[in-house]
């Protein structure tokens, strides 16, 4: 193995049939929570929980998801993430566990796609997109509501 292979623990979830991964040291907690505790606002959507209010960003609606974080179940899953002094809302379809992953860095194409920082190749052969958390905050920030991947 070459020297400058990082590995990296992260969270691995799903939206449809797209696996991506979280790092874990950027995740607070995962919840379940019901659409009912779902706000909008004038900058998008927010998540009110145990008295706080964070941004929520819908996963699917990057991924042009036809479900966008829904399962057919009544609630929606959501990771919440740190970044520095303030946390956002990620929904997802489905949590698929914890790992140990191997980054490979983005090809130059896509270097420049806002909350992406690598991939990863999983055991059956399949790539998963690893999620940059400032990025996904940063663009929630950018998008008030709709989902611009360029930066």
């Amino acid at each position: 193995m070459p020297l400058t292979v990082a590995i990296l623990p992260v969270l691995l979830v799903r939206v449809d049939d797209a696996t991506s991964a979280l790092p874990l040291r950027s995740i607070v907690e995962t919840v379940r929570i019901e659409p009912r505790e779902v706000h909008r606002a004038d900058t998008g959507e927010m998540l009110r929980l145990r008295d706080r209010i964070f941004p929520l960003f819908r996963l699917g609606g990057v991924l042009h998801s036809v479900r966008n974080g829904r399962d057919g179940s009544q609630f929606l899953r959501v990771v919440i993430i740190g970044i520095a002094d303030r946390q956002i809302g990620v929904v997802f379809d489905q949590l698929l566990g914890q790992k140990q992953i191997v980054i490979k860095p983005l090809p130059s194409f896509l270097r420049a796609v806002l909350g992406l920082v690598g991939a990863t190749i999983r055991g059956d052969g399949s790539v998963c997109m690893i999620l940059d958390p400032d990025g996904l905050a940063a663009l929630g920030d950018k998008c008030s509501g709709e989902n611009k991947l360029i930066r």
